[in-house]
Formats: C-alpha cells, structure tokens, sequence
C-alpha cells in the first residue's frame, strides 16, 4: 500500500481465502482457436501485522 508517497507493507498468515476456476478450449482450425475462462476469489475478515512500520489491517474484505 501507499500512503503520502511511502510505500508501507503488511503481511499476515493463518487466513483462508479461495479461488474458482472454470474455462473451455474451442479449436475452429489448425492455428485457431477460442479460449474462456471464468475466475471467482474471495477473502473474508483478514488481519495483517505491520511489517515495517506500527499497525495493523484488519477486517479487510476482498472479492473479485
């Protein structure tokens, strides 16, 4: 993350977080084809320690 032009970091471990994949190949010819993919992800409720600085982040929802 940045902040006023400082770069901050923060880690974490021990959360849960999980993806979904599912896609499809489709050949039209020899040297073409189709591909599509759908991706889900999401982690709830995240906390991570400050590793350079004091703080914490917590309660970080993310969902794409």
């Amino acid at each position: 993350m940045e902040r006023a032009g400082e770069e901050l970091s923060y880690s974490g471990d021990g959360d849960v977080g999980y993806q979904l994949f599912a896609g499809t190949h489709y050949k039209i010819y020899n040297q073409w084809s189709i591909n599509s993919e759908l991706r889900y992800g999401s982690i709830d409720n995240i906390k991570m320690k400050g590793e350079q600085s004091s703080g914490d982040l917590s309660g970080l929802d993310y969902e794409s």
